[in-house]
């Protein structure tokens, strides 16, 4: 099943199992429209297909990377490491001994947790306090990976995006952000830790 941010939020379906709390009973709420209203990033991906690739995001997400859902649906998270929208490459900056650390846990099947550099699609870059969790499936095989993303502001000067994105696009983006933010708060940046 695939989802993303304009997926029509509805209650349990004949196609779809519904979240129960531990005496067996239905969530008082429907887990869709809380996954929505987060105030971070969350991620699915399917373990099940080559490079895990991306099957659903929530809003949060595309308001603090500027991404859309569509344009990311069926691509591996790892674009978030490169600076701009159409960079090839992992920036410099960002950690490989962290994306190593990645690498490692979804393949023996554990959990991650570390900060990570990512960058938005302006090229601006944020930290992703990143937690990778695998889920299994009935056969004990990992179906998903869900990630859940706290980001904060990032302070290097990086200078201008080389190759920037063009006006037309940036507009595109503005008004995307507009209509999100019309809809919906959530913040850009998410404060982690205590006071």
């Amino acid at each position: 099943m695939e989802w993303d941010s304009n997926s029509e939020e509805g209650s349990v379906g004949e196609d779809e199992e519904g979240f129960l709390l531990s005496d067996g009973g239905p969530l008082p709420f429907s887990a869709g429209s809380l996954l929505e209203t987060a105030s971070c990033g969350f991620v699915v991906s399917d373990a099940l297909e080559p490079d895990f690739p991306i099957i659903y995001v929530n809003t949060g997400f595309e308001l603090v990377t500027g991404y859309r859902a569509e344009e990311i649906l069926g691509r591996n998270c790892r674009f978030l490491q490169c600076r701009g929208p159409f960079a090839k490459r992992r920036h410099q900056l960002v950690d490989s001994t962290v994306v190593s650390e990645i690498r490692r846990c979804l393949e023996l099947g554990v959990e991650f947790q570390g900060d990570l550099l990512n960058f938005r699609k302006d090229g601006s870059p944020l930290m992703n306090r990143l937690r990778l969790t695998p889920i299994y499936g009935d056969d004990k095989t990992i179906t998903h990976v869900i990630g859940i993303q706290f980001f904060t502001e990032a302070n290097l000067d990086l200078g201008p995006l080389p190759g920037s994105v063009t006006k037309e696009s940036n507009r595109s983006s503005d008004r995307f952000s507009s209509d999100l933010m019309s809809s919906r708060f959530i913040p850009y940046s998410f404060r982690i830790g205590g006071s």
